[in-house]
């Protein structure tokens, strides 16, 4: 992850505030559901944020249901977090729901590592954005993907 924050200023996006001393991992879908690998994504952070004391990470998308069921006891994102309740350390992880497209691309353009962990749709676009703002992306191998 070595992409420095732009012009040694402060990223704000909501209540996330990025300093270009910290990295920046995203997760961007339109909803954090299991066909995004949403589930994968989460269970995985706590090893991340062990890993990387310097990261923070902002989870863009809503709590809808695009694909797939919705879960029986309320949004993925609670069901999730609930499951990895003293396991994270909310203070690095922040949710910010869907946000309008400039933010959406600024974080983008300050992103050291994107996560695009889809199922094998076609590449969304997402992670063609990424890809065009020049982030570092972490994804399945995929033939979308790849």
């Amino acid at each position: 992850m070595s992409r420095s924050g732009s012009l040694g200023k402060n990223l704000q996006v909501g209540r996330l505030s990025v300093s270009p001393l910290q990295k920046l991992i995203t997760y961007v879908a339109r909803n954090l559901e299991p066909y995004r690998s949403f589930h994968t994504f989460m269970r995985a952070l706590p090893r991340i944020l062990a890993e990387r004391p310097d990261a923070i990470v902002s989870v863009v998308g809503g709590d809808e249901v695009s694909y797939g069921a919705r879960h029986p006891n309320g949004p993925w994102r609670e069901v999730l977090l609930a499951e990895l309740r003293g396991k994270l350390d909310l203070s690095r992880v922040h949710f910010l729901g869907q946000l309008p497209y400039e933010q959406h691309l600024s974080l983008l353009k300050r992103s050291n590592a994107h996560l695009y962990l889809s199922y094998p749709f076609v590449a969304s676009w997402s992670l063609r954005e990424a890809m065009a703002c020049g982030c570092t992306i972490i994804g399945w191998d995929t033939p979308s993907v790849t």
